[in-house]
């Protein structure tokens, strides 16, 4: 069963900046010397054209890790653009964001820049997931070294989905790519 670790909050309340002094609270972060009695998870993407793959990973996530707290990291406007081309993001951040801390299972959502090590050095998370498309040796490296090197866990979820992505559906609109399946 997917659940969320703040069902009281709305879609809204759950998209935080890395710096809210709220995240501490919510996260349980640990101070020196302190253990974080609840397990977190982190994943991030661009998550541009949301789409059943998308969905299905961040709850697999949370299928996985039950009664964990699943942080979102969501790249910004400025990141996508580079990372993807000139004519993304198709959807802005504030709509990325809002979709994505809308899925059940989801506890927060962060913006984040190109890469993910600012908000891995704030959280910490226990498990550092990455869905299918990645191995350990294509996720960013810096970035796994860092994780393993406090002792947190890389997760990487496997699939069915795995030939489903943003630049799919944007070519299969375009009439470019054949139509695409969710099955």
């Amino acid at each position: 069963m997917v659940t969320e670790a703040f069902p009281e909050l709305t879609a809204e309340q759950r998209i935080l900046d890395l710096g809210d002094p709220l995240l501490r609270t919510f996260c349980r972060l640990p101070t020196v010397g302190k253990t974080r009695p609840t397990p977190v998870v982190w994943t991030n993407g661009c998550f541009d054209i949301l789409h059943h793959g998308h969905v299905r990973y961040l709850q697999e996530i949370k299928r996985r890790i039950p009664g964990s707290i699943l942080i979102v990291g969501v790249n910004s406007d400025k990141a996508v653009q580079a990372l993807k081309g000139p004519h993304r993001p198709v959807l802005k951040f504030q709509c990325r964001s809002g979709i994505i801390a809308s899925i059940k299972g989801v506890d927060l959502v962060i913006e984040i820049g190109m890469d993910a090590m600012e908000a891995l050095k704030t959280l910490k998370p226990d498990i550092y997931a990455k869905g299918g498309d990645y191995s350990i040796d294509t996720i960013n490296q810096v970035e796994r070294r860092f994780v393993e090197g406090y002792g947190g866990a890389i997760l990487l979820i496997q699939s069915e989905m795995e030939n489903m992505s943003s630049s799919k559906i944007i070519r299969a609109m375009q009439g470019r790519e054949n139509p695409i399946s969710s099955t």
